[in-house]
């Protein structure tokens, strides 16, 4: 059994048991896929759980969001201009994430089977911006094999994580909305859902549920 821990920012999951995702064209997945290599490339260099924040070394303003506890309620203030990107199941795949695998090839195959399972087996699930659905605005991607440095102080290096220090080969893989930059104020962003976890890896009867609430402030000029 590979060893290996809960490393999805589990935001919701989109859609219903065995609804297909809707379709992205090859530009939107391409964009996505390298967003959330960036994404991983980021939030591992923390050393507490983020949940919101400017995404560095990307083309244009991105604002993510990011959810490693299962439920959040948090408050964050994006500049103008800003598109918000976050991840509606979300897996990386690498060994400095305890994944005993080191090709490409290996790395895809273990993060595909993840998120398939934990996507075709989701129930009860919701993802809105201002009260209206955004499920239908999903893509879901793979990303380039990308370099993944884990710093000795990141929060997922420890008893609880899965961090393992050092650089290694990486491949993500998920589902993600980018959304277009909102305009000036307030603006609530909430997502939910329960779905199984690959029972070769979690055991029979792993799930993970999860609700966030994000409150964000576009504010002229502003990082949060």
């Amino acid at each position: 059994m590979v060893k290996r821990r809960l490393l999805m920012t589990a935001l919701g999951v989109i859609l219903a048991l065995g609804v297909a995702a809707p379709a992205a064209s090859a530009q939107q997945s391409g964009q996505i896929g390298k967003l959330s290599a960036a994404w991983w490339q980021q939030v591992v260099q923390e050393s507490s759980p983020p949940t919101c924040g400017s995404l560095d070394a990307t083309p244009g303003n991105v604002f993510y969001l990011a959810n490693f506890a299962g439920q959040v309620d948090a408050t964050c203030t994006a500049p103008t201009g800003s598109r918000i990107l976050f991840p509606i199941i979300n897996w990386a795949c690498s060994p400095q994430l305890s994944d005993p695998y080191t090709t490409e090839r290996d790395l895809r195959d273990l993060c595909s089977s993840l998120l398939n399972y934990s996507w075709e087996n989701a129930e009860g699930v919701y993802a809105t911006v201002d009260g209206k659905d955004v499920t239908n605005r999903i893509v879901c991607a793979e990303s380039p094999l990308f370099s993944l440095t884990v710093p000795q102080d990141s929060f997922l290096v420890g008893p609880e994580g899965p961090g393992v220090p050092g650089t290694g080969p990486a491949i993500a893989n998920g589902c993600w909305v980018l959304l277009a930059p909102l305009p000036p104020g307030e603006h609530t962003i909430t997502l939910g859902g329960t779905f199984p976890l690959l029972p070769e890896i979690f055991g029979e009867g792993a799930f993970f549920t999860q609700e966030a609430t994000y409150t964000v402030t576009v504010v002229p000029g502003r990082r949060n």
